[in-house]
């Protein structure tokens, strides 16, 4: 079993099976509002300030030997995509899902075909985007 997970992982990485993916579901207060910098979106998994406008929920997911600082980025432009400047993580988690993978191979003088269950992990990031304003003295400052 050891074997066929080290096998598996082997294929993944390489067939290039990493990849990320966001959905946002913002709520009426989103509408209308201009996309921000990424970089200018913050990360934190506490309660947003006083005073911040919600914008609504974002969910970003990496799949495979997809890294957690890849799926947070995916996480931050999709905050950004809806015009927010602060995100609340609300929850990580990670599954894992036997798949059927198909492969080739060279039998004799042709090619053959496989298949085989490996381990896929899906790594969810959960939370809210949302819009905190400049304060009115930050605006009016020189």
């Amino acid at each position: 079993m050891r074997r066929l997970l080290l096998l598996a992982t082997l294929a993944l990485a390489a067939s290039g099976c990493v990849y990320t993916r966001s959905s946002a579901v913002p709520s009426s207060t989103a509408s209308g509002l201009a996309p921000q910098s990424v970089g200018a979106v913050q990360v934190r998994a506490t309660a947003a300030p006083e005073g911040a406008r919600e914008l609504g929920f974002v969910e970003a997911n990496g799949t495979g030997l997809a890294e957690l600082p890849d799926i947070v980025e995916e996480f931050r432009q999709r905050v950004a995509g809806l015009g927010g400047n602060y995100a609340q993580v609300d929850r990580i988690a990670t599954k894992f899902e036997m798949q059927t993978q198909t492969y080739t191979y060279t039998c004799g003088k042709s090619t053959c075909t496989g298949t085989r269950a490996v381990e896929v992990s899906t790594t969810s990031i959960l939370g809210r985007a949302f819009l905190i304003e400049k304060s009115t003295a930050t605006r009016s400052a020189p």
